[in-house]
């Protein structure tokens, strides 16, 4: 699987796992906000790897952990 993680992300299937990721996390709670980020937010024609920012506005750095999320 080595020369698979060398591999490069086409920006065309950051996209569609953009969409998946963002689809499967309003299941979990419509409130949260999912941000693609890294190379993928500045434009680049692929990644290395795919950089996800999760926010909700009920969870500050003074809250419990969701269970749910802690897989």
């Amino acid at each position: 699987y080595f020369e698979e993680f060398e591999k490069r992300i086409p920006r065309a299937e950051m996209e569609e796992m953009e969409a998946l990721i963002l689809a499967e996390l309003k299941k979990i709670d419509p409130e949260y906000i999912g941000t693609i980020c890294g190379s993928y937010r500045r434009g680049a024609a692929s990644s290395g790897d795919i950089d996800i920012l999760l926010t909700h506005p009920n969870y500050t750095s003074q809250t419990e952990k969701q269970p749910k999320l802690l897989h």
